[in-house]
């Protein structure tokens, strides 16, 4: 494999495993054309981005308004219908996919695997949501520059991708925290980290803070400037008991399929090498992060926005197993499960006799909680 994978230029890579994806999870193109209604909201938002749209409160197009960097592109690239605003999907989904790539090898210095990481990523929701976006949900977008951010670059080069995602989506706020840790762990050429670390190069800790103040100025200004109104229906801490429990594991599932038990391995790879306190904050994080995206109805978009701790996570891990013929091994598997039921053949199904306790529980605490006067 090794022998094969040498003579593969990494575009060539990059192209293969886009093409695996597609076919694997192919896109319903028909919704572009009839069920985009997404896609139409934000051609309408990229004619005048400065002033709401007014839609149903808690919909994709009533939080598309604030959401301006995409409507921002489509009018620079002049677009002006649905299948325009899905090509540029197409192409944010194979930049990011390009530098998941990247971030991997640079971590890893094995081609092999990153080719299997990447490979395994592309098969799930997660690594495949802009050639499966045909509605124009425009979840690549800030995931590109999120990935963008992890990548050698300057500080203030890594400040601009995550201002810019944030822009596209609030959900990078999340992901921004493990940007900081794959970038103070890649300036320091080691991935034993404590707090004195983040604090030694504080470059990272201010292009994090820089970008969610601008972020905040931004949103600001659209509210008292240009009279936006903040509509927070469908989020927040109630929406957890709202969620449908037949689908909760499904959500969580198909979010990053068997590569969740890479998630898993870095927890406890990072309680072995990190310093304690940074560890439980880590995994406290983690935690906390899962939670939020189930205060969404998109659980499984959500997400996906944890994505760079799975870069993070698939580098850790390879580079705690004694030998690679191991982590080679695991990732093998790990491609061959995501491969077997791509997250599209049953996302948003049902599946109720393989709904884990824990999430049943919910059904109990909201037909108790209806129950009280």
């Amino acid at each position: 494999m090794d022998r094969v994978v040498a003579r593969i230029p990494e575009w060539a890579v990059i192209i293969g495993v886009v093409l695996v994806s597609v076919f694997m999870q192919f896109p319903n193109l028909k919704e572009i054309r009839y069920g985009a209604p997404a896609a139409e909201t934000i051609l309408e938002i990229a004619e005048d981005p400065f002033s709401q749209v007014e839609r149903e409160d808690g919909s994709h197009g009533e939080k598309k308004a604030f959401r301006l960097l995409f409507p921002a592109i489509v009018r620079l690239c002049g677009c002006s219908n649905t299948w325009h605003v899905y090509a540029l999907l197409l192409v944010a989904n194979i930049l990011y996919l390009a530098a998941c790539y990247f971030v991997i090898r640079n971590g890893t210095g094995d081609k092999t695997v990153s080719m299997i990481a990447l490979c395994a990523l592309a098969l799930t929701y997660s690594g495949a949501c802009g050639f499966l976006d045909t509605k124009g949900w425009a979840d690549a977008v800030p995931l590109a520059l999120v990935i963008l951010a992890m990548l050698r670059i300057h500080p203030f080069v890594v400040t601009l991708c995550l201002f810019a995602g944030v822009m596209g989506d609030e959900r990078v706020l999340m992901a921004i925290p493990y940007v900081i840790l794959w970038q103070t762990a890649q300036r320091k050429g080691s991935y034993d980290l404590t707090v004195s670390d983040l604090w030694a190069d504080r470059s990272m800790l201010v292009a994090g803070l820089v970008s969610v103040l601008a972020f905040g100025f931004f949103r600001g200004l659209l509210i008292h400037i240009h009279g936006f109104e903040v509509k927070l229906g469908g989020v927040g801490p109630r929406v957890l008991l709202q969620h449908n429990p037949d689908v909760y594991s499904v959500s969580f599932w198909s979010g990053f399929e068997a590569l969740w038990l890479i998630l898993f391995l870095w927890i406890v790879t990072v309680f072995r090498h990190w310093k304690r306190a940074i560890a439980i904050a880590l995994l406290l994080y983690v935690l906390a992060s899962v939670v939020a995206c189930y205060m969404v109805f998109d659980v499984t978009r959500s997400l996906c926005y944890l994505l760079p701790a799975l870069l993070f996570a698939l580098v850790m891990v390879y580079r705690s197993f004694s030998k690679r013929e191991y982590a080679l091994a695991l990732l093998l598997g790990v491609m061959i499960v995501c491969g077997i039921a791509p997250s599209s053949n049953y996302y948003g199904i049902g599946v109720r006799d393989y709904t884990p306790a824990p999430f049943r529980a919910v059904v109990y605490m909201r037909e108790f909680l209806q129950t009280q006067p």
